[in-house]
């Protein structure tokens, strides 16, 4: 692990926090306009987090591959129970 992930590691729990503190629904009524609909949509989440839009696009249609190089970021996401099917976490190598 670099020193940047095990810094991003360290402080994780935090960023989460303050990234759950955020509303989302003013830049995700903008995205929705500009996102394709319908079968077969495949989207790709690389730095993750723990996984809150990943989550967003697969509850609208995509299956969704998160790509998140802190393990304690990965785990969190996947401990959700409305992702745990829905989007596909992968360790990013850095």
């Amino acid at each position: 692990m670099n020193d940047h992930v095990a810094a991003y590691d360290a402080q994780s729990e935090r960023l989460t926090a303050e990234y759950e503190a955020l509303d989302p629904s003013g830049y995700r009524a903008t995205y929705s306009t500009l996102l394709p609909s319908g079968p077969g949509l495949l989207a790709l989440d690389v730095g993750a987090s723990f996984g809150r839009e990943a989550t967003w696009l697969a509850v609208i249609g995509f299956e969704v591959v998160a790509a998140e190089p802190s393990s304690w970021m990965r785990a969190a996401g996947m401990v959700d129970a409305e992702m745990r099917n829905k989007v596909f976490f992968q360790k990013l190598g850095i």
